[in-house]
Protein backbone atom coordinates (compact mmCIF):
# COMPACT_ATOMS: atom_id res chain seq x y z
CA UNK A 1 0.00 0.00 0.00
CA UNK A 2 1.51 3.39 -0.97
CA UNK A 3 2.16 5.89 1.84
CA UNK A 4 -0.50 8.50 2.50
CA UNK A 5 0.53 11.84 1.02
CA UNK A 6 -0.19 14.73 3.42
CA UNK A 7 0.35 17.28 0.63
CA UNK A 8 -2.93 16.36 -1.08
CA UNK A 9 -6.53 16.28 0.09
CA UNK A 10 -6.47 12.49 0.09
CA UNK A 11 -4.14 12.69 3.08
CA UNK A 12 -6.84 14.33 5.23
CA UNK A 13 -10.33 13.54 6.49
CA UNK A 14 -12.38 16.73 6.62
CA UNK A 15 -14.97 17.42 9.30
CA UNK A 16 -16.79 20.41 10.79
CA UNK A 17 -16.79 23.81 9.10
CA UNK A 18 -15.79 26.42 11.69
CA UNK A 19 -16.18 29.55 9.60
CA UNK A 20 -16.79 30.77 6.07
CA UNK A 21 -16.93 34.12 4.35
CA UNK A 22 -17.04 35.38 0.76
CA UNK A 23 -13.64 33.86 -0.08
CA UNK A 24 -12.41 31.30 2.44
CA UNK A 25 -13.70 28.39 4.49
CA UNK A 26 -12.10 27.03 7.68
CA UNK A 27 -12.68 23.34 8.42
CA UNK A 28 -11.42 20.82 10.95
CA UNK A 29 -9.57 17.83 9.57
CA UNK A 30 -7.48 14.84 10.62
CA UNK A 31 -4.15 14.11 8.95
CA UNK A 32 -4.43 10.43 8.15
CA UNK A 33 -0.82 9.31 8.35
CA UNK A 34 -0.41 10.35 12.01
CA UNK A 35 -3.91 11.22 13.28
CA UNK A 36 -2.98 14.85 13.97
CA UNK A 37 -5.85 17.32 14.31
CA UNK A 38 -5.46 20.25 11.92
CA UNK A 39 -7.38 23.12 10.41
CA UNK A 40 -7.68 23.58 6.66
CA UNK A 41 -8.28 27.02 5.19
CA UNK A 42 -9.78 26.48 1.74
CA UNK A 43 -10.74 29.09 -0.87
CA UNK A 44 -14.35 28.93 -1.94
CA UNK A 45 -15.10 27.86 -5.48
CA UNK A 46 -17.81 29.68 -7.47
CA UNK A 47 -18.82 27.38 -10.35
CA UNK A 48 -20.71 30.15 -12.17
CA UNK A 49 -18.15 32.90 -11.52
CA UNK A 50 -14.63 32.01 -12.62
CA UNK A 51 -13.28 35.42 -11.65
CA UNK A 52 -14.56 35.07 -8.08
CA UNK A 53 -12.89 31.66 -7.83
CA UNK A 54 -9.61 33.14 -9.04
CA UNK A 55 -9.86 35.94 -6.47
CA UNK A 56 -10.42 33.39 -3.70
CA UNK A 57 -7.37 31.37 -4.74
CA UNK A 58 -5.30 34.55 -4.99
CA UNK A 59 -6.34 35.53 -1.45
CA UNK A 60 -5.02 32.21 -0.13
CA UNK A 61 -1.78 32.50 -2.08
CA UNK A 62 -1.29 36.02 -0.77
CA UNK A 63 -1.67 34.82 2.80
CA UNK A 64 0.83 32.05 2.21
CA UNK A 65 3.37 34.52 0.84
CA UNK A 66 2.95 37.05 3.63
CA UNK A 67 2.89 34.55 6.51
CA UNK A 68 5.93 32.74 5.16
CA UNK A 69 8.08 35.78 5.90
CA UNK A 70 6.38 36.83 9.15
CA UNK A 71 7.50 35.77 12.62
CA UNK A 72 5.02 37.30 15.05
CA UNK A 73 3.71 35.65 18.21
CA UNK A 74 -0.06 35.31 18.16
CA UNK A 75 -0.37 35.07 14.37
CA UNK A 76 -1.79 31.86 12.89
CA UNK A 77 1.17 30.32 11.07
CA UNK A 78 0.51 27.55 8.52
CA UNK A 79 2.16 24.18 8.90
CA UNK A 80 2.15 23.75 5.14
CA UNK A 81 0.19 23.85 1.92
CA UNK A 82 -2.03 21.23 0.31
CA UNK A 83 -2.08 21.19 -3.48
CA UNK A 84 -4.36 19.21 -5.73
CA UNK A 85 -8.04 18.55 -6.15
CA UNK A 86 -9.58 20.56 -3.34
CA UNK A 87 -13.01 22.00 -4.08
CA UNK A 88 -12.33 22.17 -7.80
CA UNK A 89 -8.57 22.22 -7.97
CA UNK A 90 -7.66 24.89 -5.41
CA UNK A 91 -5.10 24.82 -2.62
CA UNK A 92 -5.42 24.90 1.16
CA UNK A 93 -3.34 26.11 4.07
CA UNK A 94 -2.84 23.72 6.98
CA UNK A 95 -2.80 24.95 10.60
CA UNK A 96 -2.57 23.34 14.02
CA UNK A 97 -5.89 22.67 15.70
CA UNK A 98 -5.77 23.23 19.46
CA UNK A 99 -9.50 22.66 20.00
CA UNK A 100 -9.77 25.93 18.13
CA UNK A 101 -12.93 27.99 17.84
CA UNK A 102 -13.46 31.35 16.24
CA UNK A 103 -14.36 34.29 18.42
CA UNK A 104 -17.43 34.75 16.21
CA UNK A 105 -18.70 31.34 17.31
CA UNK A 106 -18.16 32.15 20.98
CA UNK A 107 -20.06 35.42 20.69
CA UNK A 108 -23.13 33.48 19.66
CA UNK A 109 -23.60 32.59 23.34
CA UNK A 110 -23.98 36.24 24.39
CA UNK A 111 -21.78 38.81 26.15
CA UNK A 112 -18.42 37.60 27.41
CA UNK A 113 -17.11 38.10 30.99
CA UNK A 114 -15.18 41.30 31.56
CA UNK A 115 -12.04 39.48 32.72
CA UNK A 116 -12.04 37.39 29.53
CA UNK A 117 -12.46 40.49 27.34
CA UNK A 118 -9.61 42.30 29.11
CA UNK A 119 -7.33 39.30 28.55
CA UNK A 120 -8.36 39.17 24.88
CA UNK A 121 -7.72 42.90 24.52
CA UNK A 122 -4.23 42.56 26.00
CA UNK A 123 -3.36 39.68 23.67
CA UNK A 124 -4.64 41.40 20.55
CA UNK A 125 -2.98 44.73 21.31
CA UNK A 126 0.30 42.84 21.65
CA UNK A 127 -0.15 41.08 18.32
CA UNK A 128 -1.09 44.28 16.52
CA UNK A 129 1.87 46.13 18.01
CA UNK A 130 4.22 43.49 16.59
CA UNK A 131 2.53 43.58 13.19
CA UNK A 132 2.68 47.35 13.00
CA UNK A 133 6.37 47.35 13.89
CA UNK A 134 6.82 45.05 10.89
CA UNK A 135 5.00 47.59 8.71
CA UNK A 136 1.87 45.44 8.28
CA UNK A 137 -1.74 46.61 8.69
CA UNK A 138 -4.12 43.66 9.00
CA UNK A 139 -7.20 45.44 7.55
CA UNK A 140 -9.52 42.54 8.35
CA UNK A 141 -9.61 42.19 12.13
CA UNK A 142 -13.02 40.87 13.20
CA UNK A 143 -14.30 38.00 15.38
CA UNK A 144 -14.22 35.49 12.52
CA UNK A 145 -10.49 36.19 12.01
CA UNK A 146 -9.60 35.61 15.68
CA UNK A 147 -9.00 31.98 16.66
CA UNK A 148 -9.40 30.97 20.30
CA UNK A 149 -7.36 27.93 21.31
CA UNK A 150 -8.50 25.60 24.08
CA UNK A 151 -9.76 26.40 27.59
CA UNK A 152 -6.88 28.84 28.19
CA UNK A 153 -8.27 31.04 25.37
CA UNK A 154 -4.93 31.73 23.76
CA UNK A 155 -5.55 33.76 20.61
CA UNK A 156 -4.27 33.56 17.06
CA UNK A 157 -4.97 36.30 14.54
CA UNK A 158 -5.79 34.81 11.14
CA UNK A 159 -6.94 35.77 7.62
CA UNK A 160 -4.26 38.06 6.24
CA UNK A 161 -5.82 38.05 2.76
CA UNK A 162 -6.33 41.84 2.81
CA UNK A 163 -3.28 42.83 4.87
CA UNK A 164 -1.29 45.83 3.63
CA UNK A 165 2.51 45.66 3.54
CA UNK A 166 3.18 49.16 2.22
CA UNK A 167 1.50 52.50 1.53
CA UNK A 168 0.34 51.46 -1.95
CA UNK A 169 -1.53 48.42 -0.60
CA UNK A 170 -2.88 50.44 2.35
CA UNK A 171 -4.43 52.91 -0.11
CA UNK A 172 -6.54 50.21 -1.82
CA UNK A 173 -10.12 50.17 -0.48
CA UNK A 174 -11.77 46.98 0.64
CA UNK A 175 -13.49 45.18 -2.23
CA UNK A 176 -17.29 45.57 -2.09
CA UNK A 177 -17.59 41.79 -2.45
CA UNK A 178 -16.23 41.51 1.12
CA UNK A 179 -18.63 43.99 2.73
CA UNK A 180 -20.90 41.23 4.05
CA UNK A 181 -18.36 39.87 6.51
CA UNK A 182 -16.18 42.93 7.17
CA UNK A 183 -18.05 46.19 6.73
CA UNK A 184 -19.26 46.40 10.33
CA UNK A 185 -15.64 46.32 11.59
CA UNK A 186 -14.01 48.44 8.88
CA UNK A 187 -12.74 51.95 9.61
CA UNK A 188 -13.98 54.55 7.09
CA UNK A 189 -10.62 54.74 5.32
CA UNK A 190 -10.65 50.96 4.83
CA UNK A 191 -13.58 51.24 2.43
CA UNK A 192 -12.50 54.49 0.78
CA UNK A 193 -14.91 56.85 2.55
CA UNK A 194 -12.19 59.39 3.32
CA UNK A 195 -9.25 60.52 1.26
CA UNK A 196 -6.43 58.59 2.87
CA UNK A 197 -5.22 55.03 3.15
CA UNK A 198 -5.23 52.68 6.12
CA UNK A 199 -2.65 52.68 8.87
CA UNK A 200 -2.28 51.16 12.33
CA UNK A 201 -5.26 53.19 13.57
CA UNK A 202 -7.54 51.27 11.21
CA UNK A 203 -6.72 48.02 13.00
CA UNK A 204 -7.40 49.58 16.40
CA UNK A 205 -10.76 50.85 15.14
CA UNK A 206 -11.64 47.26 14.21
CA UNK A 207 -10.37 46.05 17.58
CA UNK A 208 -12.59 48.56 19.36
CA UNK A 209 -15.66 47.36 17.49
CA UNK A 210 -14.74 43.75 18.26
CA UNK A 211 -14.27 44.38 21.99
CA UNK A 212 -17.56 46.29 22.13
CA UNK A 213 -19.28 43.28 20.59
CA UNK A 214 -17.59 40.96 23.10
CA UNK A 215 -18.98 42.98 26.00
CA UNK A 216 -22.47 43.68 24.66
CA UNK A 217 -23.14 40.90 22.10
CA UNK A 218 -24.10 43.58 19.58
CA UNK A 219 -22.37 45.93 17.18
CA UNK A 220 -21.95 49.58 18.17
CA UNK A 221 -23.56 51.10 15.08
CA UNK A 222 -26.50 48.78 14.46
Amino acid sequence: MPPIDATTLEGYRRGQTLAADERLRLVRAVRLHDGAKVLLEIPLEHPLDHQASQVARAALARQQQLLGSLAVDGVAQPLGVITGDIDGGTDALVFDDHDTRTMAALLGAGPMPLAWVLDVAEQLVGVLAQLHRCGIVHRGLRPAAIWVDGPASRLRLADFSEAARDAAEAALPLAPALYGSRLAYAAPETIGRIGRGCDHRSDFYALGVTLYECLSAQLPFC
